[in-house]
């Protein structure tokens, strides 16, 4: 991690602090569009960060030491969301005895603002461990899910330590955020919960959330923010896999599907079958034809 040549009362200073509070869909927290470039070094002092108001992460749920505490700027364009985080804390870089008991920031997206309580495609929580250089984070709490995203070179985190706490800066690439989520361009869901251990022990002593105190975010969406794009994206859908797969002799399928249909060119239905996760073609003449697999379709062709 990169050594900072300041102290967080300096940062501290320089930001314009934002009421924090429950957002909703009709008064949710409106964030500019980049003004700039945005280099992801862990200091923050890109001249896009200056157009950006500060919010503060005054929710506690815990709260043993009053001077824990920071505040997080968001902006974005049109690849990637940017987070910038100040955290205050006398203790840095404090481990505990699991990566969320240690000092860490963490970030909550649901990308698509409907409601729904479990985690879905384009639902994340992606935690910065303080006294580490990578990050974790997934779906549902499945950091094997979120190398998807931690594995993308679009996304990157930085951390620079100063003499009472430390900054995070991250990037994080929205069409890997998005995945099949009904994304409309320019409204998510969002939180994020600074975490400290004062390291007099393994565990956390200290949470402070933006949002909502519930401390479920991360594994429900229901008490995340409300988030509005000043400018909405252009947002092309994105194109699901085939699970019909066409082989010489069968057609084969990514799971058991309920009806099965096979027709000409013409219409004619030629195979029929139900509950199935393969269906041979090897009756079938040459020609063209049209699997309708629970409603999917493909066109295929037997030489």
């Amino acid at each position: 991690m990169k050594k900072a040549m300041f102290t967080l009362l300096t940062a501290f200073a320089a930001v314009v602090w934002v009421s924090a509070g429950t957002t909703s869909p009709t008064s949710p927290l409106v964030i500019k569009h980049a003004s700039g470039a945005i280099n992801i070094d862990g200091v923050g002092d890109d001249a896009a960060w200056g157009n950006i108001n500060a919010v503060d992460v005054a929710i506690q749920k815990t709260l043993k030491d009053p001077n824990f505490g920071g505040n997080f700027k968001l902006t974005y364009d049109q690849t990637n969301i940017y987070v910038l985080v100040t955290v205050n804390d006398a203790t840095p870089n404090q481990d505990g005895a699991s990566t969320w008991q240690s000092d860490c920031v963490e970030l909550f997206f649901a990308m698509d603002t409907n409601t729904h309580s479990k985690y879905q495609s384009g639902d994340w929580q992606i935690r910065k461990i303080a006294s580490k250089s990578q990050a974790d984070g997934g779906v549902d709490g499945s950091d094997n899910v979120g190398k998807v995203l931690l594995e993308d070179p679009n996304f990157k985190v930085e951390q620079v330590d100063g003499a009472t706490g430390y900054v995070q800066e991250w990037q994080l690439p929205i069409n890997t955020l998005k995945q099949d989520a009904a994304f409309d361009g320019q409204n998510i869901r969002f939180d994020i919960q600074l975490a400290d251990n004062d390291g007099t022990g393994n565990n956390r002593t200290d949470q402070r959330f933006w949002n909502d105190g519930a401390d479920d975010q991360w594994n429900q969406t229901t008490h995340m923010g409300y988030v509005k794009f000043e400018w909405a994206l252009n947002v092309k859908p994105v194109a699901k896999a085939s699970s019909i797969r066409i082989k010489a002799n069968s057609i084969e399928f990514a799971k058991s599907v309920k009806e099965v249909n096979v027709y000409s060119i013409t219409g004619q239905l030629m195979l029929k079958a139900q509950n199935v996760n393969a269906i041979s073609t090897s009756a079938l003449k040459s020609g063209v034809y049209f699997v309708v697999a629970d409603g999917e379709k493909a066109k295929f062709v037997i030489k």
